[in-house]
């Protein structure tokens, strides 16, 4: 038996082809001067964010902290780096030498007040979202893991250096626009005002051996950074209660017990973030 295969004359050619492949989102949106986190990591700095977002007291305790701070050397870094990347080098110079804070009047004549701390960021909010500023926080906090568009990025040169950027327009009951800021790319002496509908969080992540967040800035301890073992000076722990000791561990706490060991290590994952502040983004 013969096996005849037919081949066609009429054959067409193709010429080679070339295909490029889409970029994936966060090799379009890193750069030289921010990376973009992904993975395991993003998945814990997400969920430390919700842990925050879940307690607005501890939110409200932690806008308190930020608004009376001075803002020192390494605050003013991390807030030069984030702000760059957000708003972009111009408006951020202008921000931070306080070209735009409002004026004060003193007896010699008018002087230029200057950027300290976040009561200086807030005035880029508009009036209500100042007020709504740590519910939209906290909920913002809670609900961004929810979204892709969520992004969280750092310095590859100081990785202690990060920021979340929220899109505000995932949640409901906001007043949009949140905030302005000034658009200085052209020069102009009187800018257009860019509206914004996204949130960023920039903050320290520290780690075991990075500074203690007292030496970041001056501030008051927030309960973020509290300890529910701290005693009196000699004073020693109280001893564990067991309610039976035929129970496995886990059932041997009582109910308060867990609570503590559960806010033990909520506060842990908390006191490694030092915020440094809250911002409007442009659209």
């Amino acid at each position: 038996m013969e096996l005849h295969v037919r081949t066609d004359s009429n054959s067409e050619s193709f010429p080679d082809v070339e295909i490029n492949a889409p970029e994936e989102e966060g090799d379009e949106l890193d750069s030289d001067t921010a990376k973009l986190l992904t993975g395991i990591e993003r998945s814990f700095a997400l969920d430390t964010a919700a842990l925050l977002g879940g307690n607005e007291y501890l939110i409200k305790q932690m806008l308190d902290e930020i608004e009376h701070l001075e803002y020192n050397e390494k605050e003013l870094n991390v807030l030069r780096w984030g702000l760059t990347e957000l708003w972009g080098d111009q408006t951020t110079e202008k921000v931070l030498s306080g070209i735009i804070s409002e004026k004060k009047k003193v007896q010699d004549g008018t002087q230029t007040e200057t950027l300290n701390n976040q009561k200086g960021l807030n005035k880029l909010f508009t009036k209500d979202n100042q007020v709504r500023l740590p519910r939209t926080l906290s909920n913002s906090l809670l609900y961004c893991g929810r979204h892709s568009d969520t992004k969280i990025y750092t310095n590859p040169e100081d990785t202690m250096q990060r920021y979340i950027l929220i899109n505000l327009r995932n949640f409901p009951y906001i007043n949009f626009p949140i905030g302005h800021v000034p658009d200085y790319s052209e020069g102009d002496s009187s800018p257009r005002l860019q509206q914004c509908e996204k949130l960023a969080v920039l903050y320290f992540k520290l780690t075991n051996d990075a500074p203690s967040p007292s030496s970041l800035g001056a501030r008051r301890v927030s309960a973020a950074r509290m300890s529910i073992t701290e005693h009196k000076e000699g004073e020693s722990p109280q001893p564990r209660r067991f309610l039976n000791v035929n129970k496995p561990r886990e059932r041997q706490l009582s109910e308060s017990q867990k609570l503590s060991e559960s806010l033990a290590l909520e506060k842990g994952m908390l006191s490694r973030l030092h915020f440094v502040g809250i911002v409007p983004v442009p659209n």
